[in-house]
């Protein structure tokens, strides 16, 4: 079947911001809710290679891995998600048309349907211009160009202002900022960039002699934005500009994770002094960030960023200030003299031994064969290697054995074995800092401790990383006293090894995940890993006993008594804690909890356990309490006052009765209330008043006071309803109109009320288990539906009798693109 693709091209100079428009367009909200979250960008800059682009749409819809090689085999895999789908494709970038007539052709075969778009950005209004998709009745259409104008002069200087957080009242300060966002021609990048130089250095003397800097008129070969490369000339060190130069070893659009860049600085020695590389790296990287050399930084939920990206001016700038020495290519490669850094899908060919030893960094794609190990062998200098993997372990152990003496970062992305094991005892890794393993395929028995066997050799290893599910605490680590960061340790593999080794370890930070506390007694060997603040850097606890909900195991109280977390932690998870109390720490003001931002108690299952007094967590964004048994929330006389920064709360189980007024939770964005009794039911007072509320999911009733002019009647998108008898009425529902999602459970009626219909922003209706229910809407109601795309009913006999037999009720719905019926 044909389908509809739109093309809308911005035709601009680089710089105007063409990615970041087509950014805001694809994650508006109104985007998304049209596409069904169906969007999908590619990169395609100077290269496009077809296969790659295809892997990367799996990677984005499956949300895994893809390196399939077969076009036909992608084919059908992107078939799965996008047939009969209607999607947003954007292409970022496009700069010829050579690879537009096969990639059409193959969307055609994946398939979609009416109202699937395509959304290009180009700086060649005759590149794009060539560009011509078909729409659903098979005639051509051809594309729809907007060309994006320079910022005015007023916005510009709008811009500036919000970059600089300064009012520049000084006059004269004013006028050179004028005359400077003037050169910066009314591109937003320069602009900003401009903007964060100029906050960095105040003085007026420094303000003057940027102005009448010769970068400003001088033409740049490589054609970097003047206020890019001032920012660049006027970074605080020479290390921090040798921090952003190393960066010319990605690829344009490559989504960057911040704490294994920071891991690689390290290892070529950019960051002094040695026992604080990591706390330097941190601020460099904020320097980056704030002075517009590094971009759309995604955080985690404690607001730490975790990933960032490089606009492609700042990665010519970075390739051009690296004098050659970072070299990414495809396939062919010269042996340049001033290459110390190379990415490369694989050796291609032989390299001399000369060229070999001066290569400081390798990234390999692929996975290395016996003959490219061979090459690795000349390559002894290295300082970074990370790999794709190894199909001749073999000869890879002997090269760890005898050739890398430099290594300070090792990355293996596919750890690869059946009988051989990973050991340490003969390898000269005496330098290495990180060692991070991906995947492990083809491997788990009984040789699993000896993994890591003789790890305790690696006496300058900081960041430890292997798959979490594998896993327990490697022999000898606590002889690794420069470790700062450790996966998830599951006890139940290793229970003979001593927890109390991570005693020895005061450097560790970041993230302490301890699994299956169950397997460990409470000695005081156990309880001295939480004394003399050993643990003060630790930022995020996650400790779990076991879900099983029945008999009592011992020292549970001891084991969170002797918690007591410092002040630097900003999320605790407590899973399956079956004591009779929680700790004075946890509960009792004057204990430093003040960064806390989330708090996760799960499956605390024990009947003596019925208070959790809320007093500590005034900045606290996330609450979830889930399973856990009579347990009840405690709250100060101002109710929800004390922790008014929520933006998630769950809470399932007894402790949902008891719960005060949400209207102080203004910046909500998700609830989840449910209470397991089905004859315990409160009305969720306050929710009418919450104006950022997005999805909610409860068992307990709406407010009698919802109606049309209710915030959070304006807000809501998804809701999901559970009625487990008589008294609960949908009557309120009405009032929903921004809802995309609804989903009802037991309700006890025969029929759905007409006004259902008047929810005309409704994507998906979903019916569950309403064994009365027989009779849907009119017709006329289901056709005002007009964006209804997904219709499910699950376990609701009467209704279903005729919808499979497509009959009577089946005529209403019959038109809706996606029907399941179970």
């Amino acid at each position: 079947m044909e389908y509809l693709i739109l093309l809308f091209v911005f035709n601009v100079l680089v710089g105007l911001g063409k990615t970041a428009l087509s950014k805001r367009v694809s994650n508006a909200e109104e985007v998304s809710d049209y596409f069904n979250s169906l969007v999908i960008w590619l990169v395609v800059s100077h290269s496009f290679d077809l296969i790659e682009s295809l892997n990367k749409m799996v990677e984005i819809l499956f949300g895994v891995a893809s390196n399939m090689k077969n076009r036909q085999a992608l084919i059908l895999k992107l078939r799965e998600k996008l047939k009969e789908k209607k999607y947003l494709l954007i292409l970022d970038d496009v700069w010829d048309t050579t690879f537009w007539e096969s990639f059409r052709l193959t969307l055609r075969e994946i398939g979609g349907c009416k109202g699937s778009t395509l959304l290009v950005t180009s700086r060649n209004i005759n590149v794009v211009a060539r560009m011509e998709t078909y729409s659903y009745d098979g005639t051509i259409n051809r594309p729809s160009i907007l060309a994006l104008e320079e910022l005015s002069e007023g916005d510009s200087w709008a811009l500036f202002l919000a970059r600089i957080n300064d009012d520049v009242a000084n006059s004269e300060k004013q006028l050179m900022a004028k005359r400077m966002i003037k050169n910066c021609g009314g591109v937003p990048l320069a602009i900003r960039a401009l903007g964060d130089l100029l906050r960095r250095n105040q003085s007026i003397v420094r303000w003057r002699e940027i102005e009448k800097s010769e970068l400003w008129v001088k033409e740049d070969e490589y054609n970097i934005l003047p206020s890019l490369r001032l920012s660049y000339n006027y970074l605080p060190n020479t290390a921090l500009k040798k921090c952003f130069s190393y960066c010319a070893i990605f690829k344009e659009d490559e989504v960057i994770e911040k704490g294994r860049l920071i891991k690689m600085w390290m290892a070529h020695g950019f960051l002094q002094p040695y026992d604080q590389m990591e706390c330097v790296g941190e601020e460099y990287f904020d320097i980056l960030l704030n002075n517009s050399l590094f971009q759309e930084a995604e955080r985690d939920e404690i607001g730490d960023v975790k990933t960032f990206k490089i606009h492609d001016l700042a990665l010519s700038l970075a390739r051009a200030v690296s004098g050659g020495q970072c070299l990414r290519l495809n396939e062919e490669y010269d042996e340049s003299n001033e290459v110390r850094h190379l990415s490369v899908p694989s050796f291609k060919r032989q390299l001399t031994t000369t060229w070999c030893t001066k290569l400081q960094t390798i990234f390999l794609k692929d996975k290395v064969s016996s003959v490219e190990i061979q090459q690795l062998k000349k390559c002894t200098h290295l300082r970074v290697l990370k790999i794709g993997g190894f199909t001749d372990w073999n000869s890879m152990l002997e090269l760890l054995a005898g050739t890398f003496k430099h290594l300070r970062y090792l990355e293996i992305d596919d750890y690869n074995v059946d009988e051989t094991a990973l050991v340490f005892p003969n390898f000269k890794l005496y330098h290495l800092q990180t060692l991070w393993i991906g995947s492990v395929t083809s491997f788990w028995n009984s040789s699993y401790p000896s993994i890591l066997t003789g790890i305790r050799k690696l006496v300058n290893l900081r960041h430890l990383d292997y798959p979490t599910s594998l896993f327990g605490i490697p022999k000898g680590i606590g002889c690794l006293t420069a470790l700062q960061t450790l996966p998830k340790i599951d006890l139940m593999h290793d229970p003979e090894l001593k927890i109390s080794e991570l005693g020895l370890l005061g450097n560790l930070r970041g993230t302490l995940e301890i699994r299956n506390l169950k397997f460990t007694n409470c000695d005081a060997d156990f309880l001295s890993i939480f004394s003399d603040d050993k643990l003060k850097l630790i930022e995020r606890l996650i400790i779990s006993w076991d879900r099983s909900f029945h008999t009592e195991i011992p020292f549970h109280n001891e084991v969170i008594e002797a918690l007591q977390p410092k002040r630097n932690l900003k999320m605790l998870e407590i899973e399956g804690y079956f004591g009779t109390k929680f700790p004075p720490w946890l509960t009792e003001r004057g204990f430093p909890l003040d960064n806390l931002v989330a708090l996760t108690l799960r499956y605390c299952q024990n009947d003596n356990l019925k208070d959790l007094k809320v007093v500590n967590f005034k900045y606290l964004q996330s609450l979830v309490v889930d399973t856990c048994g009579y347990l009840r929330i405690s709250f100060p006389e101002d109710g929800f006052h004390c922790c008014n920064l929520l933006q998630h709360l769950t809470v399932n189980g007894y402790a949902a009765s008891f719960l005060p007024d949400l209207s102080p939770l203004t910046k909500l964005r998700t609830l989840l209330i449910a209470e397991r009794r089905s004859s315990q039911k409160e009305e969720l007072v306050g929710l009418s008043s919450l104006p950022c509320l997005k999805v909610l999911f409860t068992n307990q009733l709406l407010p009698a006071d919802l109606d049309e002019h209710s915030p959070v009647c304006k807000s809501l998108r998804s809701l999901t309803l559970y009625a487990p008898d008589d008294d609960y009425n949908m009557e309120t529902i009405q009032h929903m109109v921004a809802l995309n999602s609804l989903a009802l459970l037991c309700y006890k009626v025969e029929i759905v009320p007409e006004w259902m219909g008047n929810l005309t922003a409704l994507r998906c209706l979903e019916f569950y288990e309403m064994l009365n229910l027989k009779q849907l809407p009119s017709q006329q109601a289901i056709q005002r539906l007009s964006h209804l795309e997904t219709f499910k009913v699950v376990n609701c006999p009467l209704l279903m009798e005729d919808l499979q037999n497509k009959s009577g009720e089946w005529f209403k719905i019959a038109h809706i693109p996606h029907i399941f019926l179970d």
